[in-house]
């Protein structure tokens, strides 16, 4: 794995010494070691997984056909699109169906694993000889082989397997950050010195006298973050040491963000902004361990790239990772420097701007519109939705700014459509947030990054539990909609919010038409969001229209939800 590997720092920075060993196991003697049957079920999984994905792209596409046609009044084509789109949505279902079963082959082969390294706890010690491929020792050693004893505990026995297969990050069992650390730092990252050492350090004398102080890393991070959030002016520093992160797991020190769910004193990303956030984290003397922890952090996050700040009294260490979300990614950069060392202020202020697309396009828009965000309201299939500020006629007034990145949209897609649909919905009565602008093109060099529109009367999110106490005025919201002809398109909460005591639509994919199949796919929607299901809901009776609304919600929704607002 190749990258690039920088050093700026103090009068005491050398040449660091830097060993890479990518293990491959050539023999082991022990009980029950052969993880063929644990590979082979991870595979099996991994391919599942990406047929998922896959398959709800295909639905996706087909979705915006469909809803085209409708558009068009193309009646017959519509219905075979349709008829296409409901035929992916099932294949879809069928492979999660897969996932499922590959899931459980994983954790039934996890857990033979974990009992033969149980019973090999009863042997003194393990041999294991490993071939080294690519050693450096700055040419004190040769390549070869070499004997390795482990002792037989839980920990050592799950570094030699994770050794010898390669696994992906998460194998079931407990694998030291250390060795996670040294097999994502590449054979051919070298050390060098900075080109230009001018410039303001991070910090001055005074500051460098009051750091070595910090005898605790609470008390590290306490003192480095107004430090980090003068840096980083236009941004959010949250202090997370607390808190845990939605869906993702994590418990980083600190991170910077444009908005975050708590406030700056204690706080989480929202788990739809994760691949807009640079994590930080503070050790009283940086190690291996530590190194492994934030490459670790920063290989959870759902975007292709991500960045991270590790740091200690005496410097920071910043790290630049690439790969498919979930996976383990390729250290690309990792650049180490001290708090006094010039330059460094204006290298850790560009190294963490290098913003991901999403975060780029929401910035821009936001910048075009004269505003600076506020909070997150929600996203949709293709959008998303920032609660956001702005000074007019010297007074605040409170906007929304939806965004869709180009980058994102099946072909055909037209930016401008969604705009001309909620203002005809809106002056028909349609409970939706009325656009407040006609659809903005936002450039970046030559190429369209994104499109955007402002919201005005934005409301507050709806959570999930007065979605679910509040459900029948939710589903009235959106028969709203069915009963002046329109269809949205995407009705789950995260494009609703609350505007008074009433139920409005922020992201709406749907097309002036009107017909049964799509107003059930919509309540189908709607429904498997709120009683917090993947699969979608089955209703066991056909939906009918609306003439008689209680019918159906009496019939066949309230029996659906009661098991979720008992």
């Amino acid at each position: 794995m190749a990258g690039s590997n920088c050093h700026i720092g103090s009068d005491q920075a050398q040449q660091r010494r830097r060993i890479m060993v990518p293990l491959q196991l050539m023999s082991i003697s022990g009980k029950d070691l052969d993880q063929r049957v644990r590979r082979l079920a991870i595979d099996e999984l991994e391919t599942a997984q990406k047929a998922v994905v896959t398959a709800q792209k295909a639905v996706d596409a087909l979705q915006a056909v469909w809803l085209q046609h409708e558009a068009s009044g193309n009646t017959e084509e519509a219905k075979q699109a349709y008829a296409k789109f409901k035929e992916a949505k099932d294949e879809v279902g069928k492979a999660k169906l897969e996932v499922e079963k590959a899931e459980a082959k994983v954790e039934k082969a996890t857990g033979a694993v974990k009992a033969s390294v149980q019973a090999g706890r009863e042997q003194d010690s393990l041999v294991v000889k490993l071939h080294c491929v690519g050693l450096q020792h700055f040419g004190e050693r040769e390549l070869g082989c070499f004997r390795l004893e482990v002792e037989s505990t839980s920990t050592d026995m799950a570094l030699v397997v994770k050794a010898a297969v390669k696994a992906a990050m998460s194998t079931g069992l407990t694998v030291s950050r250390t060795a996670l650390w040294k097999d994502a730092y590449g054979p051919d990252t070298k050390d060098h010195e900075l080109g230009e050492r001018i410039g303001e350090p991070v910090l001055d004398a005074k500051q460098l006298s009051s750091l070595t102080g910090q005898s605790t890393e609470k008390d590290l991070v306490a003192f480095t973050l107004p430090i980090l959030r003068s840096l980083f002016p236009e941004d959010q520093i949250v202090d997370s040491q607390s808190r845990r992160w939605p869906e993702s797991g994590l418990s980083p020190d600190l991170f910077r963000c444009m908005v975050c769910n708590g406030n700056a004193s204690s706080g989480t990303p929202y788990k739809e902004m994760l691949d807009c956030v640079s994590v930080f984290e503070a050790k009283l003397a940086i190690k291996d361990d530590s190194r492994g922890q934030l490459y670790e952090y920063l290989c959870r996050l759902p975007s292709k790239h991500a960045r991270g700040m590790l740091f200690d009294k005496s410097g920071f260490e910043l790290y630049h990772v690439a790969g498919q979300p979930g996976s383990r990614k390729a250290l690309l950069e990792r650049i180490c420097g001290a708090w006094s060392a010039p330059g460094g202020k204006k290298l850790l202020c560009h190294f963490l701007s290098q913003y991901s697309p999403w975060e780029r396009l929401l910035r821009q828009s936001l910048r075009q519109a004269g505003a600076v965000p506020v909070a997150f309201l929600g996203s949709g299939a293709f959008g998303r939705v920032l609660e956001a500020q702005r000074e007019r006629d010297e007074q605040i007034e409170r906007i929304a700014i939806k965004a869709v990145l180009a980058a994102g949209v099946p072909a055909g897609f037209s930016p401008g459509a969604e705009v001309e649909v909620m203002e005809s919905a809106f002056k028909q009565g349609c409970p939706v947030v009325a656009p407040s602008s006609d659809c903005i093109e936002v450039v970046e060099g030559s190429k369209v990054l994104g499109w955007f529109h402002i919201l005005g009367n934005v409301g507050t999110p709806v959570p999930l539990d007065m979605a679910q106490a509040r459900w029948r005025a939710l589903v009235e919201a959106l028969r709203q909609l069915h009963l002046r002809g329109f269809v949205h398109g995407d009705p789950r909460l995260a494009n609703v919010v609350l505007v008074g005591e009433n139920f409005k639509w922020i992201d709406f994919l749907g097309q002036p038409v009107f017909t049964r199949a799509a107003q059930e796919t919509d309540i189908q929607m709607l429904m498997t969001d709120l009683v917090g299901q993947q699969d979608p809901v089955q209703f066991g009776l056909q939906f009918d229209g609306w003439p008689h609304k209680t019918a159906f919600i009496d019939n066949v929704l309230q029996p659906l939800m009661s098991s979720v607002t008992r």
